[in-house]
């Protein structure tokens, strides 16, 4: 029995330490991909017009 609550014990210790790294850093993801589409969307003020 000592094996198998060690064995929880590890897999409490990795879950606990590995979700808040997880959702950190899918956090800063989303901000770099909003941040990417928000800076993509808006037209450079130096940018030539496409003749139409």
């Amino acid at each position: 029995m000592a094996a198998e609550e060690r064995r929880e014990l590890v897999m409490a210790v990795l879950v606990s330490v590995k979700n808040p790294t997880v959702i950190a850093f899918t956090f800063i993801w989303m901000i770099g991909v909003a941040r990417r589409l928000m800076l993509d969307g808006t037209p450079q003020i130096n940018e030539p017009r496409a003749a139409r």
